[in-house]
């Protein structure tokens, strides 16, 4: 009449016996060690019917489990931006979704809850970047979870690559292998212009000119290519062949805008220059302008002109006329246009004479060259003239040096017999 049984043990429990009629055995009805841990338990069989004496049995039962026979895993559902090599950027939203699935032994897989369920964020070399974020809140239906970042939140920079990793595990079940997934953070896109320093005006070109041994003022504006919006607190420098700096903001500009005044003394001879920018600014990509800047720089202008003449232009032409006998100096300036300095040690300061004669063609053989001589803010012509014969002399002078403009000035000296 009564057959059921009690088990005590790492768990304890009860139940009824069923009886096959076929085998003509009793069974634990509706038991399943699916539900106890492993450990050692003792069954105790009450067998009890009218009029019959009872019956009691005493089992041993060892359950060993066998944790390879429950698996766990993690799979990855979707993943917007779709292509997470290009299309991350610094500052963009990124959404992941994922399940997590229990399996015992072969059966078909089924979406289950973690007891635990996590993400870290990994550099290349697979290092932990940061503390793990717990994703078990972030289930939307049993099993399946989808979580969303921006990357500006994290300690994520533009231009690297990462990898972000789920780990998980479920009581009793072995744990997943740990869903990783790559992705780049792509530096956002970046524009830098080139304008003049007062008006703000960009350049048309990037290609100037400008004269040697002078400032040039140059503002460069900084900004996102897409939004427009101004990047501040840049690292801005310039390089070339005579030397670095670092260009400063120019907050009287407004936001974005940085200048510096360029010096062309520093280069030591004229020619064309390539000017390096670059604008460096964490999770942005480098500001370089396009073109690259290029400044030709050239010879100050100069004048040469007769000591005592003041006009603004140099004087090509001169004309003298003197007695023999006489020893006569004749002095000339050679000066910087825009200072009116004298040009002192000139590298060249010299004087070809030829004779004419009476038709003012060339005499073979009277002929000389010679040096200007630099006394004070003048280089004096002596040509030796109480020596020279009378006539007609065609001279060339000429004054240069480097970086300056080259000049020539062409001397027609006439000298006629002394009067009696």
């Amino acid at each position: 009449d009564t057959q059921s049984y009690v088990y005590n043990g790492t768990a304890s429990g009860s139940g009824s016996l069923g009886y096959d009629s076929n085998n003509e055995i009793y069974y634990l009805d509706g038991f399943t060690t699916a539900s106890l841990i492993s450990g050692n338990y003792t069954f105790i069989l009450t067998f009890d019917k009218e009029n019959y004496t009872s019956q009691v049995v005493v089992v041993s039962l060892v359950i060993t489990y066998t944790i390879t026979d429950y698996q766990t895993f993690l799979a990855l559902e979707t993943q917007s931006p779709s292509n997470f090599t290009t299309d991350i950027y610094w500052r963009d939203n990124v959404t992941i979704g994922f399940n997590f699935t229990t399996q015992y032994q072969s059966k078909i897989p089924v979406l289950a809850h973690p007891t635990t369920l996590y993400l870290q964020f990994l550099d290349e070399s697979l290092n932990a970047i940061g503390s793990s974020i717990n994703l078990i809140n972030y289930n939307i239906s049993m099993g399946v979870y989808s979580y969303t970042f921006n990357t500006s939140q994290f300690i994520l920079i533009g231009g690297e690559s990462y990898y972000i990793s789920i780990l998980a595990s479920k009581t009793s079940y072995t744990p997943p292998s740990p869903l990783q997934i790559f992705f780049k953070v792509q530096s956002v896109l970046t524009n830098l212009t080139i304008h003049n320093y007062t008006t703000g005006i960009e350049f048309p070109l990037y290609t100037l000119t400008e004269y040697w041994n002078q400032t040039l003022g140059l503002t460069f504006y900084f900004r996102e290519l897409i939004s427009d919006a101004p990047l501040t607190n840049a690292y801005v420098t310039f390089s070339w062949a005579y030397g670095s700096g670092k260009i400063n903001s120019d907050g009287a500009k407004g936001p974005g805008y940085y200048s510096f005044f360029f010096d062309t003394g520093n280069a030591t001879e004229v020619g064309t220059y390539t000017i390096t920018i670059l604008a460096f600014k964490q999770n942005f990509t480098n500001g370089v302008p396009s073109p690259s800047l290029i400044i030709t720089i050239i010879n100050r202008p100069t004048f040469l002109r007769p000591t005592g003449i003041l006009t603004n232009n140099s004087v090509i032409f001169i004309s003298e006329k003197i007695f023999a006998l006489e020893t006569e100096y004749f002095e000339f300036n050679y000066t910087d246009v825009f200072t009116s300095n004298f040009i002192q040690n000139a590298d060249e300061a010299s004087y070809n004479w030829q004779k004419l004669d009476e038709f003012g063609d060339p005499i073979p053989g009277e002929n000389g060259i010679g040096t200007l001589n630099e006394i004070g803010d003048r280089y004096i012509l002596d040509l030796g003239t109480a020596l020279m014969d009378v006539g007609e002399y065609f001279i060339l002078i000429t004054l240069d040096k480097l970086n300056y403009e080259s000049r020539s000035t062409v001397f027609s000296l006439i000298i006629e017999n002394r009067l009696t």
